[in-house]
């Protein structure tokens, strides 16, 4: 029997990116966890190969650097959004002072990316060929259930409210989520005929006067809140993609006038927006809607369970390095296109444009009638205009003076 393969998981939390992919992998591979991130360790186990969940840390760097050294391929699984303040202004990231570059570039031979978006952000920074848009696994159970849009019972619309788990990185970010709280707060205070409920952290629901439903980060009470919600109104992070999985209409709380990374088809950037960005949630405007799926499309790949393709991915590089001990990995091993292999989801003409009356009839001969009518008014109506026009006014007065010139 051949011996069974082995994967080092470099985890000290956030196991629920790495739980899907031990599964998919159960028959083929043993995962082994590490919280010391030692170098040890991998001359100890060789594994056939490392995986990562932030590249952070100079000790898991230095596995990375001892797992090239034994010719060991190393895959980092991204485990969030990107935000530009989290890369750029966040004190562990900022290049420019004492922070790392974040992402700048990618450590690990490969990057599994949550979807294309973020992939073509990420590669700019000089990781093209380490790129792998794989999905995220902690996702698979709102992509694989395939949960749609749901309209809750009659009465008051539920708004959830949340906040990030680092919803600030200085005092002066602060002070300005802690106005639009206030400005949020200020808007439901004064229009009763809504349901709230607040989901935030770092204290915040004491700054402006409120009770949280905030328990613990990794938990399933999250997905429970936004099923039970009508509409999301979220800073920026991973629960914008999650109530877009959810089919749930969601806003970004953004009053910092930074460049957006993940984008949303609804955002309060200012007091003024709020009532505009609450009702047109509630609208169910069929363009929004598609304009919204269209926008999840691109932030996560959702044609496949991620826990597989990166199980699939894992296997792949094993095998790879195992042939190939000195070249680069080859891109795209995931062999997904996004044009090609996107599962693209073309909303129906008549749920889009629903005052439209010409798509509310599918029958061809009717369809027929219709235009044989329509180019009969249009040709009636071409010769009333061109009755009208100058030109025809004065050839029509030449050929009346003509006429009157001959009878003289």
């Amino acid at each position: 029997m051949p011996k069974k393969l082995i994967a080092l998981c470099l985890f000290r939390d956030q196991y629920a990116h790495i739980q899907g992919v031990e599964k998919a992998l159960k028959e083929k591979v043993d995962l082994v966890y590490d919280e010391i991130w030692d170098q040890k360790i991998l001359f100890e186990l060789m594994p056939d190969i490392v995986i990562g969940i932030n590249e952070y840390h100079l000790d898991m760097i230095k596995c990375y650097q001892t797992a090239k050294d034994l010719s060991i391929p190393t895959l980092t699984i991204q485990d969030g959004i990107l935000e530009w303040r989290f890369m750029f202004e966040n004190d562990l990231y900022k290049g420019n002072e004492n922070g790392v570059p974040m992402h700048h570039p990618i450590i690990a031979d490969k990057y599994a990316c949550i979807g294309l978006l973020m992939a073509n952000h990420i590669a700019q920074l000089g990781n093209r060929n380490k790129i792998e848009i794989t999905g995220m696994p902690k996702m698979d159970n709102l992509i694989l259930n395939k949960i749609k849009k749901t309209t809750l019972k009659a009465g008051k619309k539920r708004i959830l409210i949340i906040t990030s788990s680092k919803p600030w990185f200085d005092e002066e970010q602060k002070i300005i989520l802690i106005e639009s709280l206030k400005d949020i707060k200020s808007f439901f205070d004064s229009h009763p005929e809504f349901e709230v409920q607040w989901r935030i952290t770092k204290g915040l629901e004491q700054e402006i006067g409120v009770q949280t439903s905030f328990n613990k980060k990794e938990t399933s009470e999250i997905a429970d809140q936004i099923i039970n919600s009508d509409a999301i109104i979220t800073t920026t992070s991973t629960t914008i993609i999650e109530s877009m999985l959810s089919g749930k209409p969601v806003a970004t709380l953004d009053y910092f006038n930074r460049p957006v990374l993940t984008p949303t088809v609804w955002n309060i950037r200012q007091r003024k927006d709020i009532e505009i960005a609450i009702r047109s949630m509630l609208s169910e405007n069929q363009n929004l809607f598609w304009m919204q799926e269209n926008t999840k499309n691109q932030l996560i790949r959702t044609d496949h369970s991620a826990s597989e393709t990166i199980a699939s991915l894992v296997l792949k590089m094993i095998i790879f390095r195992k042939n190939n001990a000195d070249k680069e990995f080859p891109s795209n091993m995931c062999e997904w296109d996004y044009f090609e292999n996107q599962k693209f989801q073309h909303p129906k003409r008549n749920e889009l444009y629903e005052q439209r009356e010409v798509f509310k009839n599918a029958d061809i001969e009717w369809l027929q009638s219709r235009i044989l009518r329509s180019e009969r008014e249009n040709e009636a109506m071409r010769k009333q205009l061109n009755k009208r026009s100058f030109g025809f006014m004065v050839l029509s007065a030449y050929g009346k003076l003509k006429k009157i010139a001959r009878k003289k």
